[in-house]
């Protein structure tokens, strides 16, 4: 064997060096069925993930409720279908019959150890094997099996991410009715009138006004576009994409080969592996595609709560500098005498015995029932 140092393009190396004998002796755990999931944990029962959608839907804010309507709801209804499984059908107990006399059993053929003729060498008596036989599972049960499996799994991940979105808005939004002195988080996310809210000079706060006001502008657009791309039609037609892909294997996959003695059987056989082929392509789509859709769902979700959040943060830093920020600008009429069941206006289209308020107000406060005044009020023609 040629020496390493001779060879022309030899190379030194620094490392250690790992080939090396040993005396020890290492002990291989081999695993009971290599081919199965080392992760593999026991999937949950569909009732509980249904429970956890409704808690999920409960504690959606109002702007993102619509959610579970559209997607929530159809996910829920697709947990209630009952669709065949593909469990292996057991096979029938065998009847064991006992004899009502046990044989005796003639031990004069036994071969006995040598010195000790009373201990045989054998078992006096046969033993009992029992074989346990089951049926192996088609096609179609296999496919079935791994329809519904695929089904728990996508909603199970769907929730878990749900499930954490909300736990991060509310530890956030609860640190901060904590810290602000407010009753809830609903007061928090009210309507924001940057036109009204007054910041006294010299706190340095323009900049919190400023942030809620745009970032409300946005969370509005993203709301509004969310809810074009998600809605009832979109959810319902990737499950029944999904489920007609999983349809049309079931359907292929239950018709049997031919034997291929004919030249039609051939072909026949052909067309039969093109169209398996093509449709487990088609259900591999049909699932990614339902999963893009859920999982920006929730992308989006998680965007407009951290919106909403950042918002909340500047109207505590708001309301902890003495901030009213509920204050709104508007021109209300306040209605007296029930003049507006009378529908009895003057000639500028006011309602009479009415007086028109101009200002600023702090909403929520108000007893008077409030109306707006119409922009064109025709006059009632007299009798």
């Amino acid at each position: 064997m040629v020496d390493e140092n001779k060879k022309i393009l030899y190379r030194p190396s620094f490392g250690p060096d790992n080939h090396y004998d040993s005396d020890a002796r290492f002990l291989r755990q081999e695993l009971e069925n290599p081919n199965a999931d080392v992760y593999d944990e026991e999937q949950r029962e569909p009732s509980d993930i249904i429970e956890d959608f409704k808690q999920i839907k409960e504690l959606l804010p109002d702007d993102v409720n619509f959610l579970g309507h559209a997607i929530i709801d159809k996910l829920i209804a697709r947990l209630n279908n009952k669709f065949p499984k593909g469990k292996t059908p057991k096979p029938e107990e065998p009847k064991v019959e006992i004899p009502k006399e046990i044989p005796t059993v003639d031990t004069n053929h036994i071969p006995v150890i040598e010195g000790h003729k009373d201990i045989p060498s054998l078992f006096s008596e046969p033993e009992t094997i029992n074989l346990r036989i089951e049926m192996p599972k088609t096609l179609v049960q296999l496919i079935q099996d791994d329809y519904n499996k695929d089904i728990i799994q996508l909603q199970e991940d769907y929730l878990e991410r749900l499930q954490m979105i909300m736990r991060q808005y509310y530890q956030q939004m609860l640190m901060l009715v904590a810290d602000s002195g407010v009753e809830s988080v609903k007061e928090l996310i009210q309507e924001f009138d940057g036109n009204a809210v007054v910041i006294p000079p010299g706190n340095s706060l323009e900049h919190c006004r400023d942030h809620i006001v745009r970032s409300q502008i946005v969370r509005k657009q993203k709301t509004s576009l969310f809810k074009k791309t998600h809605t009832v039609d979109e959810t319902i037609m990737h499950l029944r994409a999904w489920h007609a892909a999983e349809a049309q294997r079931e359907r292929y996959y239950g018709e049997e080969y031919k034997d291929s003695s004919e030249y039609t059987q051939s072909h026949s056989n052909a067309l039969l592996r093109e169209a398996r082929a093509d449709y487990d392509k088609r259900y591999k789509n049909a699932l990614y595609n339902t999963y893009k859709y859920l999982n920006s769902s929730a992308i989006v979700l998680n965007d407009i709560l951290d919106d909403s959040v950042k918002e909340a943060q500047a109207k505590a830093m708001l309301i902890k500098n003495g901030v009213d920020i509920y204050a709104t600008n508007s021109l209300f009429v306040k209605v007296t005498n029930d003049t507006i069941a009378d529908n009895v206006t003057d000639a500028s289209g006011i309602v009479k015995n009415t007086t028109v308020q101009s200002g600023t107000q702090k909403s929520g406060n108000s007893s008077n029932q409030l109306k707006s005044v119409p922009e064109q009020n025709k006059e009632q023609p007299q009798q």
